[in-house]
């Protein structure tokens, strides 16, 4: 995430986490970072309203990307 941030400088970056794991905007320190609700189909709605997904090679964050 941080070499996202470093590779667009001077714009504004923040980005939405969505996971099954329970996290904290705190376990991301310096970084503007919001965690989705948890719930898969708002999860995957927030993600496809991003501008840039990254994560793994799956159908879910491959139809975020869509």
């Amino acid at each position: 995430m941080r070499n996202i941030v470093e590779q667009l400088p001077g714009q504004r970056v923040s980005f939405l986490v969505c996971s099954d794991a329970q996290l904290k905007p705190t376990d991301f320190s310096d970084l503007q970072v919001r965690c989705g609700s948890g719930h898969i189909v708002e999860d995957l709605y927030g993600l496809a309203e991003t501008d840039l997904v990254v994560g793994p090679p799956s159908t879910y964050s491959g139809w975020a990307a869509f």
